[in-house]
Parts: structure tokens; C-alpha cells; sequence
């Protein structure tokens, strides 16, 4: 979920944020595949390893200058190189960086202020083959 952070604003709408759609990748520009076993829906995106770094993203425009806010639930194998969900080409970008914690649900959360009327949402991954 993308929230801003004002009262007066709604959150925007991410489409397809649990991959449920009858085209599964439905709103999202993805190298990744969807597969079942989701945190809170019964599908999940992966990002397959060993393919080099994945990355899905998906654009806003138009939207209101201000803070905003990502949510996200993120599942590891605990061996990739590096994983992060963005904010960026916000004006003032943010990521955070993924724990490594094998296996396990986790809400991982980042804000950035929108300064330039659009952003992207990034979900980051490199990992080697087979994780």
C-alpha cells in the first residue's frame, strides 16, 4: 500500500498489489514470475536467482507533491546479495533495504517526499541461482 502521509490526501491505489489479478502481473513492469503461497493472498511475486539483479517497478504520475509512504510484506531466502523496496525519481527517493531473515514474513517500510509529481515503487532483488 502507498500511502501519502497527509489527512486530507487518499492513499494511492497500487494496481494489483497482491498479484491476484486474472493477468497476475497486471499494473507491474516485472522480470519476475508470480507464484502461490502469498502473505495475506494466495499469490506472491519472485524474483527467480541467477538471472542478475531483478527489479519491479511501478509508475505514478500526477500525483500530489508530499510524503508518502510503502508498505510492503517481502518473504527471503536469506541468501541474496542484496534486496530493497524504493521510492525513487520522487524528487527525493528512499529505500530500504530488505533483512535476510530466511524464510519469515516481514513489513518492510520506506517514505520519501515527492517533490516532481511522480514516483516509483521498486522491489529490488540479486540473488544467485536457485534462491
Amino acid at each position: 500500500m502507498l500511502d501519502q502521509d497527509q489527512t486530507t490526501q487518499a492513499p494511492l491505489a497500487v494496481v494489483n498489489p497482491g498479484f491476484e489479478s486474472t493477468n497476475p502481473l497486471e499494473g507491474w513492469e516485472t522480470p519476475g514470475v508470480v507464484q502461490t503461497e502469498g502473505y495475506e493472498s494466495e499469490k506472491r511475486l519472485t524474483h527467480p536467482g541467477g538471472k542478475g539483479p531483478m527489479e519491479s517497478v511501478q509508475r505514478f504520475s500526477d500525483i500530489e507533491n508530499g510524503w508518502y509512504t510503502l508498505k510492503v510484506w517481502v518473504r527471503a531466502s536469506g541468501r541474496q546479495r542484496e534486496a530493497y523496496i524504493a521510492l525513487k525519481d520522487c524528487g527525493e527517493g528512499a529505500q530500504a533495504s530488505v533483512p535476510l531473515v530466511r524464510e519469515k514474513w516481514l513489513q518492510v517500510v520506506v517514505s520519501a517526499h515527492v517533490t516532481n509529481h511522480q514516483c516509483t515503487v521498486s522491489l529490488y532483488s540479486d540473488a544467485e541461482e536457485g534462491e
